[in-house]
């Protein structure tokens, strides 16, 4: 009965020294889309299976009725596309490891019966032990702060691929649009190709000109027709791109734009302080930064399990082989042998005890000699 107090005891003290944390996963994901709309003023979601994917699904077919503009192009992308989705992971991934770089790692609890029991007796022989990893515990802050800039460099990369996504979603929408005008001078071209083959035709069938003259304006309509199916499949293909990029399939591709290529801008550029303002707002300094730090954290906390090298005639304080198994110290310990005669300063190995000054597991024989049960 003691015995099952004592585990139970100690079964609590583990479950208090080990704790339990929960993770909220939209934590870092709510940063993330703080700084997307701070920076380019665009949503983002995350599907996690919750009422509100409805509505954003919703919106995105609103969208695609509409003729899309580079904007709205963005946004669809942005809520749509399944590459960001997985990125999104990374994020809960990461905040998992910060979690658990706060945790002690499990203890290890052994029971072991000193003599046999009894039939009757009481279940007093029975030693328990919980052992923890000092060390660990005390390299908990450090294992906290690595992962602490590893979930910060996460969230930096994360927000630095929505950008990238929204870049290539404005160039690809820009290609589609131009190659949507090519497309369109092309035909126009054709047309007064046609045109003039017509008026061509009719002049060689006078005699005004003549078969080579009538062969060029033949020319000149096959190339100017050559010209439109090679825009047209620019086109399809710089569609394509942009479906990729929005996430879109079947009725979903069926999209228009809006318009033609607008002018472009020639808003004079403030440089004031560029470089700074760079330096400040960079993504990759930032996430470059807190990878550092990350470094130099998680460097200080290996340095605590390096194996140095040590005198040879000594020991480390934790795991050490001695004679009859491993053994544990306060701190480094020096073994010193002594023989009655060495003949050298090497090693002369473990004392040899003499016969039967020893002690050994006894045999079932011996048990049952002393009137114990084997």
């Amino acid at each position: 009965m003691r015995s099952s107090k004592k585990l139970l005891l100690l079964t609590s003290v583990t479950l208090l020294a080990t704790g339990c944390a929960s993770i909220n996963p939209q934590e870092g994901f709510d940063q993330v889309a703080m700084n997307v709309d701070k920076r380019i003023g665009n949503r983002v979601h995350w599907y996690t299976g919750s009422e509100e994917d409805a509505q954003v699904r919703h919106s995105i077919q609103q969208q695609l009725e509409q003729p899309l503009t580079v904007e709205s192009a963005v946004q669809i992308a942005l809520l749509n596309n399944q590459t960001l989705q997985s990125n999104y992971a990374d994020l809960g991934i990461s905040q998992a490891d910060l979690v658990q770089a706060g945790l002690l790692k499990n203890p290890v609890l052994e029971l072991t019966r000193l003599k046999p029991r009894e039939s009757g007796e009481p279940d007093d022989a029975l030693d328990v032990e919980l052992r923890f990893e000092f060390l660990d515990i005390l390299l908990i802050p450090l294992k906290k702060k690595a992962a602490e800039q590893n979930y910060a460099s996460v969230k930096q990369r994360v927000t630095g691929q929505v950008l990238d996504h929204a870049a290539r979603v404005r160039k690809a929408f820009y290609n589609v649009q131009a190659a949507q005008h090519t497309q369109n001078m092309a035909e126009e071209v054709l047309l007064s190709a046609v045109a003039a083959l017509e008026t061509a035709s009719r002049l060689h069938k006078i005699g005004n000109i003549n078969d080579g003259s009538f062969n060029r304006f033949q020319l000149a309509r096959d190339e100017a027709n050559l010209a439109v199916e090679e825009a047209k499949i620019a086109a399809r293909s710089n569609r394509e791109t942009v479906n990729k990029l929005l996430g879109l399939y079947g009725k979903q591709t069926q999209w228009r734009i809006e318009g033609g290529l607008k002018p472009i801008p020639f808003e004079a550029i403030n440089v004031d302080d560029i470089e700074q303002r760079v330096l400040g707002n960079s993504l990759d300094l930032a996430m470059l930064r807190h990878d550092m730090q990350a470094l130099g954290e998680k460097g200080m906390y290996d340095m605590a399990f390096m194996q140095m090298d040590m005198p040879k005639n000594s020991q480390p304080m934790a795991g050490v082989q001695l004679q009859y198994g491993k053994g544990t110290m306060g701190g480094l310990f020096t073994i010193f042998k002594v023989r009655e005669e060495l003949s050298s300063y090497d090693d002369p190995g473990w004392y040899k005890h003499p016969k039967g000054t020893v002690a050994r597991l006894a045999k079932n024989t011996e048990l049952k000699k002393d009137g114990m049960k084997a």
